[in-house]
């Protein structure tokens, strides 16, 4: 084989996505090389640098052609370059038109057809923009595999190997091995494995105006280092509030707090935030018996510090229990709240089918039943774009003999079809023998596994479960006997997804006992769902009144957390070795 056919079959391999930029909006077009804009972040040296060999066809070489991946990578690019700014002309005069024609339009039914394709030419732009984003992964990627120096401008264009993590200097992005690991970045073996490096609590009310009170955090991540923590203030009257953060190599730059409640206190909020930086948050106004609330809000594009909240809108009262929300794709998202018993009907598992749209807004597309009795105690984790279970307690019947088997550890498999929600009628029910069950987590672990977290009361036990769910049937069984992770009580349980994406699947579940600082215990978990090698990890130095936890693209751990003075923290952790 050539250098040329050598070539062709690593751009075919390395970049499936070559085809889907080419042919995003239909058959291949033929590339316009009238003007061409260097998209942000590559500078027009590099330009220059790919037009020269453009020109440089009437020279030859003798022997083997060494250079010619490196041309061909640098014509790719300015190819690509060249149809992203067609793209983006056409994709602004669709706009422009779409736009046009709804302000003429005068009946209600022609503006919503118009609105929603002017959506649908959004995800579509999104879709394709993101195809070039990829070519230009696989551009970088492929020229620091072959040894030339960093020239990417940022993580967000290198994919690094197996056990390597990209760094940046600010200037441009590399490839390294993580710890326990030795090689370029791209191709990492085993080495000898030193303590894996952590860094101590750090405080978030440096750069704010006013600290808060924090209590009740939840934490989101979207892209590959935005942060978001949502949380009650109680020094201003327990009304919720967010921040915006961005992660680096050592710390986490946060933006000033933005209220998401307005006047409303916010107890046990949720926040999920999307690729496309539209967000949802969703709480309650009251401890006991509150109206539980949903608001919809965006990242300001203009700046990436800043969310633009909307008005919170109320969907269920009675509420005494924290929900529950699932990102899916397509900008959807589940609401999953505890129904309590009204005039015309009884208690219930309720789930609320919501639609993110652009400017931030939400809308309903149905309303669903997951559970046809009373429940507590919820959790949900998202298997797939389109798939997630749910994880609840069901307590005893008043009228039920007291040998009655529990049904207080059940989980049921959910899944979102086109614009409906199917709800598996299957649920399954762990340790029936036991009774008395408390806080619960779910989290993923691999392809078709997660694990269920549990606080055993009556055993004054934490314990882990590992689940399988069957890809064709959806039906779900429990891998191995439940592992005792903790003794003794505990103020809280929570456990993050994937925790170690790179190395051996692996669960990572967070408690904190009585008067003690935070712990978490993690577990290897085998290609068949057994679970082995648990160990403590002690991350935390000081005792949390709230805590919240997820894993940064880059497969760092970050927790965010009230102390016992609820003063907030944040604190960063690296993956130890395999």
């Amino acid at each position: 084989m050539d250098c040329k056919s050598a070539a062709i079959v690593i751009l075919v391999t390395l970049c499936p996505t070559l085809a889907l930029a080419a042919n995003a909006r239909g058959p291949a077009r033929v590339i316009v090389a009238a003007q061409t804009r260097v998209d942000e972040g590559f500078s027009v040296a590099h330009e220059s640098h790919a037009q020269k060999f453009l020109h440089q066809a009437h020279k030859t070489r003798s022997g083997a052609d060494v250079y010619y991946v490196a041309e061909a990578l640098d014509k790719l690019k300015l190819a690509t370059a060249k149809q992203q700014f067609a793209a983006e002309q056409r994709y602004d005069l669709e706009r422009l038109r779409l736009t046009a024609a709804t302000e003429q339009a005068l009946l209600p039914a022609d503006r919503s057809l118009l609105e929603a394709t002017v959506e649908a030419t959004e995800e579509s732009k999104m879709e394709e923009m993101n195809a070039f984003k990829a070519m230009y992964n696989m551009y970088y990627t492929m020229k620091a595999a072959f040894g030339a120096a960093a020239t990417a401008p940022s993580c967000e264009f290198m994919t690094c190997g197996e056990h390597g993590r990209c760094v940046s200097d600010g200037v441009a992005a590399s490839c390294q091995c993580k710890p326990c690991f030795e090689g370029n970045g791209f191709m990492c073996k085993p080495s000898t494995c030193s303590p894996t490096k952590s860094f101590t609590a750090q405080p978030m009310s440096l750069h704010l105006k006013q600290a808060p009170a924090m209590q009740d955090v939840t934490v989101a991540v979207f892209g590959q280092n935005r942060l978001a923590a949502a949380f009650r203030d109680e020094k201003q009257g327990g009304r919720g509030f967010l921040m915006l953060g961005t992660a680096g190599e050592a710390d986490i730059k946060w933006s000033q707090m933005q209220s998401y409640s307005k006047n409303l206190k916010a107890f046990s909020p949720q926040i999920v935030v999307m690729p496309t930086g539209r967000i949802v948050v969703q709480f309650r106004d009251a401890l006991k018996d509150g109206t539980g609330y949903l608001v919809g809000g965006r990242v300001d594009e203009s700046d990436p510090s800043k969310a633009i909240m909307l008005k919170p809108v109320g969907f269920v009262r009675g509420q005494s229990e924290a929900a529950v929300l699932v990102s899916l794709a397509s900008s959807r998202v589940v609401c999953l709240f505890a129904h309590p018993k009204g005039p015309k009907e009884q208690p219930h598992g309720g789930a609320i089918f919501l639609q993110a749209v652009k400017g931030g807004s939400i809308s309903v597309i149905g309303k669903y039943r997951f559970a046809n009795h009373a429940v507590t105690e919820i959790a949900a984790v998202a298997l797939r774009p389109n798939s997630f279970v749910v994880a609840y307690r069901d307590p005893p019947r008043a009228d039920e003999p007291s040998n009655a088997l529990s049904r207080e550890l059940s989980v049921v498999w959910m899944s979102m079809q086109d614009q409906e929600l199917v709800v598996d009628p299957h649920p399954i029910v762990i340790e029936p023998e036991t009774k008395e069950m408390g806080a619960r987590s779910l989290a993923l672990v691999s392809e078709n596994l997660f694990s269920y977290s549990y606080q055993s009361n009556s055993e004054r036990k934490t314990k882990v479960a590992i689940v399988r769910v069957d890809p064709d049937t959806h039906r779900m069984t429990v891998t191995d006997t439940p592992k005792e992770v903790s003794s003794g009580d505990t103020a809280f349980v929570k456990s993050i997804s994937l925790p170690f994406q790179s190395l051996a699947p692996h669960t990572l579940t967070y408690l904190q006992p009585p008067g003690k600082n935070g712990v978490a215990e993690t577990c290897r978990i085998s290609p068949r769902g057994k679970i082995t090698g648990c160990q403590e990890l002690p991350w935390a130095n000081a005792r949390m009144s709230s805590v919240s936890a997820a894993r940064l693209g880059d497969g760092r751990l970050v927790f965010v957390f009230g102390d016992d003075k609820k003063d907030p923290f944040y604190q960063m952790l690296g993956a130890p070795g395999a």
